[in-house]
């Protein structure tokens, strides 16, 4: 058994696994939309990880990285993710853009990091369910599945997005240390 916080971490961890080892081979086990949805899942459950800790009977929709990352800037996490605080803080801002592309992955939130009403997130790209590109078309439907998400070409390729993807790790490890323990 463990606490809320401790539980949501520990299922981050176990979702950036998965991220991790589906990538590994040089055939990746996943489709990059399923590898993105698994890096979203971690990343959304390591911020409830902190949020809930911060607040334990709070209750959380699916956009929640820039609440988490404005409560991670603390002593005690920084330093548990290896960092001083002030290279911690300039890390978190770096990977502030690209977590919130991550986070825009969740058909329930929108590329500015705000939460999306349903007919909103049926007309917006994600990496879980089909869209609508054009409302007025009924064939203009389009699955993650052969949808080029551009954060995946960033993941693979820009050096921002892997420190931040990097910084993710760093941070799910980081909470181990600071939730406590039952």
């Amino acid at each position: 058994m463990a606490t809320k916080a401790r539980a949501y971490a520990e299922q981050a961890r176990a979702d950036y696994n998965a991220y991790v080892a589906s990538g590994e081979a040089a055939q990746p086990a996943l489709a990059e939309h399923h590898r993105l949805q698994l890096l979203q899942m971690a990343l959304e459950k390591l911020a409830k990880a902190f949020l809930y800790h911060a607040e334990p009977d709070a209750r959380y929709s699916h956009h929640v990285v820039l609440s988490a990352i404005n409560r991670l800037r603390s002593h005690a996490v920084a330093e548990a993710a290896g960092m001083n605080l002030v290279s911690f803080r300039r890390a978190l801002d770096a990977a502030k853009p690209i977590f919130l592309q991550i986070e825009a992955a969740s058909p329930s939130v929108g590329f500015d990091g705000r939460g999306l009403t349903r007919e909103e997130s049926e007309r917006t790209a994600n990496a879980e369910y089909p869209w609508q590109a054009d409302p007025n078309n009924p064939a203009s439907w389009i699955a993650p599945a052969s949808y080029p998400f551009a954060v995946v070409k960033a993941l693979r390729r820009d050096s921002r997005s892997v420190t931040a993807v990097r910084l993710l790790d760093r941070l799910i490890q980081a909470a181990d240390t600071v939730l406590p323990r039952p």
